[in-house]
């Protein structure tokens, strides 16, 4: 084998191997190959409690529990307001809390008459 070959290898052993346990539908835009789930929580987390199926909460659940889930989600920009109700009442934590619900009390909409 030439080293080009073990050179790719090499990189798949740096995959983490419970990416595979995710629906390939939520990576859709992302090299799978180079992407870290540690190194990513955030992305990950939000991308399962929007699109994922029971089976990829579960995955999420059981490796990182719901309190590092909650913390790491506080902090994300944007979050729909379905996911954003479910974590805050599956952790326990205040809406106020989370950046997201912030941000959008910041820019509520004017009503319509």
């Amino acid at each position: 084998m030439g080293s080009s070959s073990r050179h790719r290898e090499d990189k798949r052993d740096f995959i983490d191997p419970s990416i595979n346990s995710f629906s390939k539908n939520l990576f859709w835009d992302v090299n799978q190959l180079s992407f870290n789930p540690n190194n990513n929580k955030q992305w990950l987390f939000r991308r399962v409690i929007e699109y994922g199926t029971l089976n990829d909460w579960r995955v999420i659940f059981k490796r990182y529990g719901i309190i590092k889930i909650a913390e790491e989600l506080k902090q994300v920009r944007s979050l729909e307001p379905r996911a954003l109700n479910f974590i805050a009442r599956l952790s326990n934590t205040p809406l106020e809390e989370f950046k997201c619900y912030k941000r959008r009390l910041l820019s509520s909409k004017h009503w319509i008459y």
